[in-house]
């Protein structure tokens, strides 16, 4: 997991791509609840002009966002240096979910 410093400073900075999640751990029982949950996943991450790679890893979501990562692939930044450092492009996953025809 980055940080929100870093986080902040990928999104700013980085490489954009789309991932796509592979796996994802489930929402905590209280998840509804709580204002931001830490999810366990593996994204599939492709980057313009190179291959897809796997990025397991913990992220801070809103849980009524978890949802918009199921509905295909969305927006990721990717630290230039650290290919491993991913960040989720919030404001695009729910743009993303919220298209006509793409289930949230």
């Amino acid at each position: 997991m980055i940080n929100p410093l870093t986080h902040r400073r990928v999104l700013k900075r980085g490489v954009p791509g789309r991932a796509t999640v592979t796996r994802m751990s489930p929402l905590p029982p209280r998840a509804q609840h709580s204002a931001r949950v830490n999810l366990a996943m593996t994204l599939e991450v492709e980057l313009e002009g190179s291959g897809a790679y796997r990025v397991e890893g913990q992220w801070l979501c809103k849980p009524a966002d978890a949802a918009g990562l199921t509905a295909g692939p969305f927006p990721v930044k990717v630290d230039r240096s650290d290919p491993q450092k991913v960040a989720i492009d919030w404001d695009g996953v729910r743009a993303t979910a919220g298209r006509p025809g793409i289930a949230p």
